[in-house]
């Protein structure tokens, strides 16, 4: 049962599937859509009916910055209505100052998730650099008695980036980062540049993540439109993020439907 957060992720999975986990394809997988604001909501649920259940969620990266006079809403009541309002705004007693929560690269020091499903269910972490640290056992919760139940998240994690004979090490934010840092050379194409992700002369590959990061965090980059575009390309040349091969092969696996047939070559990614 994956449970995944966006149209994106709707869009392009049964390709992914395809490519990193085809054994799927013979099981029944009822899908779900729910912000990270409110799937922890569903754990009493998952673990009464001991669903199995495989989370793909971003790792929402955020920080603490000095709130400008402008963003700051007096209006607390209406606040707290927000989905993700809890721990949005914090106040600094001794110099008076009010601090809201930024979007971030997940380098950036002291980041942390504003994601509540890492947060309050599994693996109950908020600090970034914590998250990325975990490994795949981290992320799991063990089938109950009954052999039911298992659950396991999945979020982006540090991979390696190489452009122009440089290579980095980057975590991406969300599926739409993560992938354009796992596929950087050929989403800079010119060909692919209706993916969205283009980035015109950057100065260098550090440069280039730091900007790939921006623009997919800008209100104008369409979502939706990136998946659609996706779907138009020939799925042999690009990779699925590692950290959804990842947990699609664990899903794979735990249902017992796994494709020994399955090439290594197909979406290498193993699961850790």
């Amino acid at each position: 049962m994956p449970d995944q957060e966006g149209n994106v992720e709707r869009l392009v999975m049964p390709q992914m599937i395809m490519k990193s986990a085809s054994g799927l394809r013979s099981s029944y997988l009822s899908v779900l859509e729910i912000g990270g604001a409110f799937g922890h909501q569903f754990r009493t649920l998952i673990e009464f009916l001991g669903i199995t259940t495989l989370i793909i969620t971003d790792l929402d990266s955020v920080h603490f910055a000095e709130a400008a006079p402008s963003e700051i809403d007096d209006d607390e009541d209406e606040e707290e209505d927000t989905p993700e309002a809890a721990g949005a705004e914090e106040i600094d007693d001794d110099n008076a100052v009010r601090r809201k929560k930024k979007t971030c690269t997940p380098e950036t020091p002291e980041a942390v998730t504003s994601n509540q499903m890492l947060i309050q269910w599994l693996p109950g972490r908020d600090k970034i650099d914590e998250l990325l640290a975990l490994t795949p056992q981290d992320k799991e919760l063990q089938p109950n008695g009954n052999g039911l139940g298992a659950v396991r998240v999945t979020y982006p994690c540090t991979v390696e980036l190489n452009w122009n004979g440089n290579t980095i090490n980057r975590a991406g934010r969300t599926l739409e980062a993560a992938f354009s840092f796992e596929n950087l050379e050929w989403t800079q194409q010119y060909d692919n540049r209706d993916l969205k992700l283009r980035i015109r002369r950057p100065a260098d590959i550090e440069d280039l993540a730091l900007r790939v990061h921006n623009k997919i965090h800008k209100d104008s980059f369409k979502k939706t439109d990136f998946a659609l575009a996706l779907l138009t390309k020939d799925p042999e040349v690009w990779t699925v993020p590692k950290y959804i091969a990842e947990g699609l092969q664990w899903l794979e696996r735990t249902l017992g439907v796994a494709d020994n047939n399955q090439g290594d070559d197909q979406q290498g990614n193993g699961a850790g």
